[in-house]
């Protein structure tokens, strides 16, 4: 006689660990060449690249990613929670790609505003450069979680390589190549946003369609096509690169370039280690049950464990950094950038509380809270920026640092049980009080 599983079944196997290398090992292999890449760059860039224009080009590319992570993000999150289980995947394709069309207007009016505060006497250009890459990299963004949701991790892993590749190589080849000038770094930071579309898009297509014979009806949640999730990505965008506006606002141009430097390496030690663990654990997260309080938890201790080990694999990747900080300058790191090495603990430390309140905001897309995100998100994104902000303005450069450093503290006593409370906020609304029904 076979017996049907129980809930308790479903939150006591959730704590049984497999790992699927077939899908794990194309995510490895993605960010080890993004690695590569990116030491690469970083090596060249150290050795040819002026500070100065280095941290001018940091702040464009924090501003690049307005499209896909400010005014079409809620349509992407909407994809990547509802891909996989479409029953008609053309038809979302083209739901998404014609609600991201009508936002365009909105786009060009954000990188207009951004390029103002770039440089003023080349605007035009900076403008131009912005709205396209913006625009390019939302489609390319749409692919791969597309890909991603599906875990076609081996097609995602051509997208990735060849955005990592062209990413890296194109603004430098350029700068070095035509003239030492930002707007050829921008140029080449365009070439890249387009090679990453048409690659995605290309891959796309190999995805087999899934069509129902019922009726088309609009299959992405009002959730995401409302205000929440612009509202949510402007706080996101706005945490991503306020270290590098607040450096500019308070310091000199050469200390923004080696922060700049530095929050790129940072970017290897935490922002790689996260990218892996979201790509790996976001379809199972979506996938499971998570009507009963019971699945609900077992959903919360599940990413509890992901942020964990997050956090121990980023402390030992920032380790080994700061071990092996006399063999990387003059080899890897030019002289011109050893100041940057100062400043790497403290990014590091700022990058990994990013990353792991974006885990607790995947455990309220997979337990369906889409709304609970808006006070946890908020929350923490006033609390992060607001403490660098203040911490520079008081205490200096020293205070900055110190702050961004222990910055994971803010994530873990506060979003964390609030993500947690809120998750469970609505089956606790829902379940009978004592002595009900009697």
């Amino acid at each position: 006689m076979s017996v049907a599983p129980t809930d308790s079944d479903v939150v006591h196997s959730s704590w049984r660990v497999r790992i699927d290398w077939n899908r794990l090992t194309p995510i490895a292999l993605s960010q080890a060449i993004g690695l590569a890449c990116g030491v690469t760059g970083a090596t060249i860039a150290s050795h040819w690249i002026t500070p100065a224009d280095y941290g001018a080009f940091g702040l464009f590319l924090a501003c690049a990613p307005l499209g896909m992570w400010v005014v079409h993000a809620g349509l992407l999150k909407g994809v990547s929670r509802q891909w996989a289980s479409s029953t008609d995947r053309p038809a979302l394709l083209r739901e998404a790609l014609t609600e991201g069309a009508r936002r365009l207007p909105w786009l060009a009016l954000a990188t207009a505003v951004a390029a103002c505060f770039l440089d003023r006497s080349h605007w035009l250009s900076s403008w131009l450069a912005l709205f396209v890459a913006s625009t390019l990299l939302s489609c390319g963004s749409l692919a791969q979680i597309a890909l991603q949701a599906v875990r076609r991790h081996w097609a995602d892993l051509a997208v990735s390589a060849a955005g990592s590749i062209s990413r890296t190589f194109l603004p430098l080849l350029l700068y070095i190549g035509l003239n030492a000038s930002v707007t050829s770094l921008q140029l080449g930071f365009v070439g890249h946003a387009c090679l990453l579309a048409f690659t995605g898009g290309l891959l796309l297509k190999t995805l087999p369609a899934s069509r129902t014979s019922s009726p088309r009806i609009l299959q992405l949640d009002t959730v995401y096509r409302g205000s929440l999730f612009l509202v949510l990505a402007i706080a996101a965008w706005s945490l991503s690169g306020a270290t590098r506006w607040i450096a500019a606002g308070y310091f000199d141009g050469d200390t923004v370039g080696y922060f700049t430097f530095a929050t790129n390496l940072a970017v290897i030690a935490t922002g790689m280690p996260g990218i892996i663990a979201t790509q790996y654990a976001q379809p199972g997260l979506f996938a499971a049950p998570h009507v009963a309080r019971e699945n609900r938890l077992a959903l919360a201790r599940r990413v509890d464990r992901i942020a964990l080990v997050y956090t121990a694999v980023s402390i030992a990747a920032v380790f080994s950094f700061w071990i092996g900080t006399p063999w990387l300058v003059g080899s890897l790191i030019g002289r011109a950038y050893e100041p940057a090495l100062d400043y790497l603990a403290s990014a590091c430390g700022f990058g990994m509380a990013v990353q792991t309140a974006q885990f607790y905001h995947l455990l309220l897309l997979a337990g369906k809270r889409e709304r609970a995100c808006g006070p946890v998100d908020l929350l923490t994104s006033a609390l992060l920026i607001a403490g660098a902000i203040v911490s520079a303005a008081l205490k200096g450069e020293d205070g900055f640092l110190i702050w961004l450093g222990t910055s994971p503290l803010t994530v873990w006593l506060i979003t964390r049980p609030l993500a947690r409370r809120l998750l469970l906020q609505d089956i606790a609304a829902d379940s009978p009080k004592p002595g009900a029904g009697r």
